[in-house]
């Protein structure tokens, strides 16, 4: 007879960490990303915490909250692409107002 397999323990979140070191999520988010906005204790009881409960950043969660990313692909090696020629250009400048003759 097969021995039940024991359930994989969840992956530790932001929130975990955010609780162990008694901070925010997005101090927890600061310190991983390394900004430049929390002072150095909280970033260490935070770095502590991520190394105690073994945090592991979830690269496909992050790119899930960033969201889609806009990129633009060229399909055309013509430098005299309309494609091209629309980007180089400025866009045009429309003005709704009534011109300053025109008076009800």
């Amino acid at each position: 007879m097969l021995e039940p397999v024991p359930a994989p323990a969840a992956p530790v979140t932001m929130r975990d960490v955010a609780r162990a070191a008694g901070v925010s999520q997005q101090t927890v988010s600061r310190v991983v990303n390394d900004a430049a906005a929390v002072r150095d204790s909280t970033r260490r009881r935070v770095l502590e915490a991520v190394q105690r409960l073994g945090y592991q950043r979830n690269d496909a969660a992050s790119r899930l909250a960033r969201g889609p990313r806009r990129t633009a692909a060229r399909t055309s090696s013509s430098a005299s692409s309309s494609a091209t020629s629309r980007r180089d250009r400025p866009p045009a400048v429309t003005d709704h107002r009534p011109s300053p003759t025109a008076r009800s």
